[in-house]
């Protein structure tokens, strides 16, 4: 039976009302450890949201505590190690989002999520983590480059998808070549739109297309 705590937190979450939720739960240990709990959901759209709501709690906490933000960052990645005795599923997604939040701590701790772009079961969240983090610092992530091109070739819809995105966010026209390549790529993918804040159908030409509009506006700036 969930805790008062928590089907408090899964109202914001299922208004998505961030204000609200900062104003009310505030941004403290209590409220990550619930919103990390509520990222492991059953229901995947509150588990996305808690994910989201993760990332904006971590941008107010920052602005005060940017040390516990860099220690939450560490404690999810040492669940992604074996010897934490569990398993992160969620935790490349959720820093991905902390890091696109706290852009300052991008460039100490996102390199760190590259490590996972080929490790099991992590990867579609690596690739996701490293497009939303390269979207507000990407030269961190400029070494990863080669990696990111090999994996538009991956078997896995998803990783090919997302590696175009994260590809498109590094900013670099050099990349487009491989990224007009899925173009004609038509298998489904669903992620989760952080700006409407819903799943959302789509293929991997669209995102494709999306990595090629990011290189345009880089070309652009």
């Amino acid at each position: 039976m969930p805790s008062r705590r928590q089907a408090q937190m899964r109202r914001f979450l299922t208004t998505r009302d961030w204000p609200g939720l900062i104003a009310e739960m505030q941004p403290t240990q209590a409220t990550l450890s619930v919103l990390l709990s509520l990222s492991y959901d059953t229901d995947e759209l509150i588990r996305w949201r808690a994910i989201e709501a993760m990332g904006q709690v971590a941008r107010v906490l920052a602005r005060t505590d940017v040390e516990r933000v860099r220690n939450l960052i560490r404690r999810l990645l040492w669940s992604m190690n074996d010897e934490s005795g569990g398993v992160g599923w969620h935790a490349p997604e959720t820093i991905g989002e902390i890091l696109a939040n706290v852009p300052p701590l991008v460039g100490e701790m996102g390199v760190l999520l590259t490590a996972f772009l080929r490790q099991a079961p992590f990867e579609r969240g690596a690739y996701l983590a490293v497009y939303r983090a390269a979207s507000v610092e990407a030269a961190p992530f400029e070494d990863s480059a080669p990696e990111l091109v090999d994996s538009l070739r991956s078997s896995d819809p998803y990783v090919r998808g997302l590696a175009s995105l994260a590809l498109g966010a590094l900013g670099k026209t050099v990349y487009r070549g491989d990224v007009e390549a899925l173009r004609s790529d038509t298998s489904p993918v669903t992620l989760y739109d952080f700006e409407a804040g819903r799943m959302t159908s789509t293929t991997v030409s669209r995102l494709a297309e999306r990595a090629g509009a990011l290189l345009d506006r880089s070309q652009d700036t």
